[in-house]
């Protein structure tokens, strides 16, 4: 038998949550076994004895498990349920596929938490990864278990991009801009804006809010740009703080989010994904912000038009679950 565990996410209206969600919808020959996502400290050793004994009943002796990693909640009490699910699963001799969405200790340069998360992937017998370079670090860190590199993750919508419509020649960025600092400052080419926002009367005048959208609708607003940015931390000039540096190693899920609206991508050179995007011929991969008007004019037509046929490619395993499948498929998960 196959069993997919995640947190019950089926029902938040969350972009954080999308990428979990798509996972559940394209796994479904598996049987879903839901941890709740709303456990406190009251209930959570009622939960840890008798609840996750009872959600786990069904697993046996060689049966193939996909966890989805981390669960969410209270940091302190996320990290007990995921030890005593591993340790459940482990001592069930079952096969664990662990399915990184998140990694606490990387993200967050967190000793502590690298430990734990090392601690409970290393019962995994393979985890998918989102790059070269987490798959590295994580390496270095301690996992010994088999990994396989996602690339990138797959962005399920019933909307497509309708790609007869010519661009608007804008370059869009979308997601929670409360931890993208680095749009309170000016630049030298205008950029529109997608999602959660604080700071909208900080915003510089060539840097236009559009609103927050939901996450299942938001491909038909970027599919008209022509180009979308990943970005992150609080300069222009390079990627600073934890989460811009991050971006080393993450496979950020605007990245999905444009490449599912057919939308060429630019991203700084140092992220993980730019590897993908000059593998694949994606888009423009930068080391600052400053240089992008320029990289932009020296772009011919026939170059960009290159470009977008590569996504148009891509856009179509993005939104069939192709990208999660053979991920799976490698680990020896989907025959």
């Amino acid at each position: 038998m196959r069993y997919l565990i995640s947190t019950d996410v089926q029902m938040a209206d969350n972009a954080g949550y999308k990428a979990k969600k798509d996972v559940i919808n394209i796994l479904t020959d598996y049987t879903a076994l839901y941890i709740p996502s709303k456990l406190r400290l009251i209930n959570s050793i009622k939960y840890l004895t008798i609840g996750l004994k009872k959600i786990l009943s069904p697993i046996k002796d060689g049966d193939e498990v996909v966890v989805q990693f981390p669960l969410e909640g209270f940091y302190p009490l996320s990290v007990m349920w995921m030890k005593a699910l591993y340790k459940q699963l482990s001592r069930r001799k079952a096969c664990i596929i662990t399915v990184i969405h998140d990694l606490d200790g990387l993200r967050y340069q967190d000793e502590r938490k690298k430990r734990n998360d090392v601690t409970i992937l290393n019962y995994s017998d393979s985890i998918i990864v989102h790059s070269e370079s987490m798959k590295q670090w994580l390496e270095d860190a301690g996992v010994v278990t088999n990994m396989i590199v996602l690339e990138l993750f797959d962005y399920l919508s019933d909307i497509k991009g309708n790609q007869s419509v010519k661009n608007n020649g804008k370059i869009v960025f979308a997601g929670n801009l409360n931890k993208s600092q680095f749009l309170k400052l000016e630049t030298l080419f205008d950029l529109d804006v997608f999602g959660p926002c604080d700071f909208i009367n900080q915003l510089p005048k060539n840097v236009f809010y559009q609103g927050s959208v939901n996450p299942e609708k938001l491909i038909q607003y970027i599919s008209k740009y022509r180009f979308g940015l990943v970005w992150d931390g609080n300069s222009l000039g390079e990627i600073s703080g934890n989460t811009g540096k991050y971006l080393r190693f993450n496979a950020p899920h605007k990245f999905s989010l444009y490449l599912a609206a057919g939308v060429p991508v630019i991203t700084w050179k140092e992220a993980a994904i730019a590897k993908t995007i000059e593998k694949y011929d994606l888009g423009i991969t930068i080391s600052s912000l400053n240089e992008l008007q320029k990289k932009l004019n020296q772009l011919t037509d026939e170059q960009y038009d290159k470009i977008k046929k590569n996504v148009i490619d891509m856009q179509e395993k993005v939104l069939n679950g192709s990208c999660i499948s053979d991920a799976l498929r490698k680990a020896g998960q989907l025959k």
